[in-house]
């Protein structure tokens, strides 16, 4: 399978990240948690494991069929599962603050959203490309939100220009 060793790689990074969301819970323990910081482990952890799990997707499809299928049915899986977490993303966001860079990597967010769907279609690609940028949008998402929440853990204070 094509790109097999690159999906292993987001793989890793993406248990690295999540992993690393124990570490921040532990510097926050002594603490409450406010929304914005609820919010943005939310979304660290919800990008983390989106990333692990679906950079394992095409690899177990992958016995099912033709490599365009494979990548074609991995991209709509991924495309559902970046919807959904835009949509959980803007729910837990009514209470919480967002940072500047929250707020332009949102519509970034939605542009990956809408480049898969486009992907699933044929109307561009190829779609393994798609993917693997797709997936690794999701890193940059999950290790944006780690950013956040460290930085407010070392400064403590709560206020974030990030």
């Amino acid at each position: 399978m094509e790109n097999q060793e690159i999906l292993h790689i987001i793989a890793e990074l993406a248990v690295a990240i999540v992993g690393f969301s124990g570490i921040v819970a532990a510097l926050g323990r002594k603490r409450t948690w406010n929304a914005v910081e609820i919010r943005n482990l939310a979304t660290m952890l919800r990008a983390g494991f989106s990333a692990m799990f679906l950079s394992l997707l095409p690899i177990g499809i992958n016995l099912l069929g033709q490599p365009d299928f494979v990548w074609r049915i991995s991209l709509s899986i991924l495309a559902t599962v970046m919807f959904a977490n835009l949509v959980i993303y803007i729910v837990r966001s009514r209470n919480a603050k967002q940072t500047i860079s929250q707020k332009l990597m949102f519509p970034m967010g939605a542009f990956v959203v809408l480049a898969s769907t486009l992907g699933v279609i044929g109307v561009i690609g190829p779609a393994s490309s798609v993917y693997i940028i797709a997936l690794l949008w999701m890193l940059v998402v999950s290790s944006h939100s780690f950013v956040l929440l460290l930085t407010r853990n070392l400064v403590g204070d709560g206020q974030q220009n990030l």
